[in-house]
């Protein structure tokens, strides 16, 4: 509910990057607090996000 009312102040780019963020955060955090075993797919899942995060970020900066 918080992210919904959140996203209609956000500009489009900081909202787009929390919302691909909240997985990967999501898993670190059961991780680190929980014990939870982190799969090879999920590291491959969340390397594939932070990839494409810093492509991104690379393209908006340059143009």
């Amino acid at each position: 509910m918080a992210i919904t009312y959140a996203l209609a102040y956000l500009p489009p780019a900081f909202s787009s990057l929390t919302l691909l963020l909240q997985p990967v955060v999501a898993a670190i955090l059961a991780w680190a607090l929980l014990n939870e075993a982190i799969g090879a797919m999920q590291a491959l899942g969340a390397a594939v996000v932070l990839a494409g995060i810093m492509v991104a970020r690379a393209s908006r900066v340059q143009v």
